[in-house]
């Protein structure tokens, strides 16, 4: 997967699925299927779409999804950038230690994640830093986190369990919720999924 920042918004369009700029995006073909990661007002957003349904600016469509995913990776004035970019600002709703899976509580505000209920397994993103209620905490949205104190393995799913941590084991109640991989120590990718009722 390949992230890029779109410099012509107006390239491209989605129908019924996106009504403003494409600002901060990755693109991935599954089959027919594009899935397209975009970051915009500090949020997150997952668009899986038929590549049927991207056209380019004059309204034309591809007969192909490698020929789709070709114009988005190639046709469009794209610069790299680097997924560590993508991360949020938020208010702590409770006191936040760093490396926590948390999810947005209420508007611009976040606590942490548990998979104890649905509406609290819908995780948002790791917390980067430790706040106490009110302060700022800076949320990784997608892409890799740093810390020595993360010895989990290399290339294994990790797993929303409660309090804001996460484990390489899966629940067995609750909720199911994959938030990324380990990448070794030190190291893991967020990339997190829809929660799964158990």
């Amino acid at each position: 997967m390949r992230c890029y920042s779109v410099k012509d918004v107006g390239q491209f369009f989605i129908e019924g699925v996106t009504d403003g700029p494409m600002v901060d995006f990755s693109v991935q073909r599954m089959g027919d299927l594009i899935s397209i990661y975009r970051t915009s007002h500090q949020l997150y957003e997952l668009f899986q779409v038929h590549f049927t349904t991207i056209q380019t600016s004059a309204g034309l469509t591809y007969p192909t999804a490698s020929q789709t995913e070709e114009y988005l990776n190639e046709e469009l004035t794209l610069a790299p950038i680097q997924p560590q970019a993508l991360k949020g600002t938020y208010r702590a709703g409770e006191f936040i230690s760093a490396i926590k899976a948390v999810y947005f509580s209420s508007d611009n505000e976040v606590s942490f994640a548990s998979n104890s209920t649905f509406e609290t397994s819908l995780v948002a993103g790791v917390s980067l830093n430790a706040a106490d209620p009110g302060e700022d905490v800076d949320v990784r949205l997608f892409g890799i986190v740093e810390d020595q104190g993360l010895i989990l393995g290399i290339n294994k799913p990790l797993f929303l369990t409660s309090a804001g941590n996460f484990s390489l084991v899966p629940p067995v109640s609750g909720t199911l919720t994959r938030i990324g991989k380990s990448l070794g120590t030190g190291q893991i990718f967020i990339k997190i999924e829809e929660p799964i009722q158990l």
